[in-house]
Parts: C-alpha cells; structure tokens; sequence
C-alpha cells in the first residue's frame, strides 16, 4: 500500500495516491520499483492558467530526491532534482 504524506508546497493541493487518476497512478506505481514515494500533490496552476500536473515526489535507492512531474493523461512532463533530506 502506496501512502502519500502531505507535505508539499503551499500552492499544491495535496492527494493520496488513490485520489489521482488511474494514469497517474500507474505512472507512480512504475517509480516506485525505484524507490519510496514521498507525496504527491496537484499543482491547479492557477497563476500559469496552464493545465493542472500532478507532482509526486520520490526517494531513490541511491539516495537522491526527484519530483516527477505528470499530466492527468498519464504522461511524464518532466523531473525535477531535489536536495536531500539532512
């Protein structure tokens, strides 16, 4: 059982894993083989007016932090490098 924990930027609306769509899911699912999931949050992107990205943020094996950056369709939109927790 995948658990998101809430802790994610001001302007993202935090989600467990089974309040995303099932794309998105499936997309989170595949990186987990590669690590835990931190949390996962929807990014509305009210002040872009661009479409919403789900954000779900991982603890790699080898010690690094990426956020994975998916559109509701499923589709990886990009990765982002996060500084690890000390």
């Amino acid at each position: 059982m995948l658990v998101a924990a809430p802790f994610a930027r001001a302007k993202d609306q935090p989600l467990t894993l089974e309040q995303c769509p099932v794309p998105v899911q499936d997309v989170i699912r595949q990186y987990t083989a590669h690590g835990t999931l931190e949390s996962v949050a929807l990014d509305a992107k009210k002040k872009s007016g661009g479409p919403a990205t789900y954000e779900a943020k991982f603890n790699l094996k080898d010690g690094k932090r990426i956020e994975v950056h998916i559109s509701a369709e499923g589709k990886v939109l990009g990765f982002e490098d996060k500084k690890s927790k000390s």
